[in-house]
């Protein structure tokens, strides 16, 4: 019997979704695929899960979304949308949930990113963020908001912060 060992990009499984389309079952709408996210060694079994869909008028499915061996998930040229219809209960919640049990003074708790992978100029690098942090451990929490103004070697810095009392600092930290 041969165990050959999987390899990075190697095809695991898929699922594929196909309908009439009054010509005939020759194209995918729609596909989910198991993929070894790196190479397999004894007992070690890395694996990523790929989503596709096919746009209108298109006969060809491209990557969507990605959820990757450490769980982390990735949309693929597109946007990220919350919907739902709020009239009786908001729904449409993006919630960052820190599980720690203990929370340690300047321990972030949420942060969003916006980040430019344009390698002219100064290169790629997150541009702007947006980050809630406990200010100590009971825990009372923060928001600060930091940007980049470019050029070579600069760093992203924050710019303002809402402290848990409701003080804004501008260019401050307290």
């Amino acid at each position: 019997s041969d165990f050959t060992v999987c390899q990075s990009g190697d095809v695991l499984g898929r699922i594929s979704f196909v309908g009439a389309d009054g010509t005939d079952f020759g194209h995918q709408a729609a596909k989910i695929a198991g993929v070894a996210n790196a190479n397999f060694a004894s007992n070690d079994v890395p694996g990523r899960l790929e989503f596709y869909t096919t746009s209108d008028g298109g006969t060809t499915v491209t990557e969507r979304m990605r959820i990757d061996s450490t769980g982390t998930t990735t949309t693929i040229g597109a946007r990220l949308e919350l919907a739902a219809n709020n009239a009786s209960s908001p729904l449409n919640t993006l919630r960052f949930t820190d599980l720690d049990t203990v929370t340690a003074a300047n321990q972030q708790i949420g942060k969003i990113e916006f980040k430019s992978n344009d390698v002219t100029g100064d290169g790629a690098l997150v541009r702007a963020f947006i980050n809630c942090f406990a200010e100590d451990t009971s825990p009372s929490a923060a928001i600060s908001f930091a940007v980049n103004a470019g050029g070579a070697g600069v760093a992203t810095e924050e710019a303002m912060r809402i402290t848990s009392v409701g003080r804004v600092g501008i260019n401050r930290t307290s």
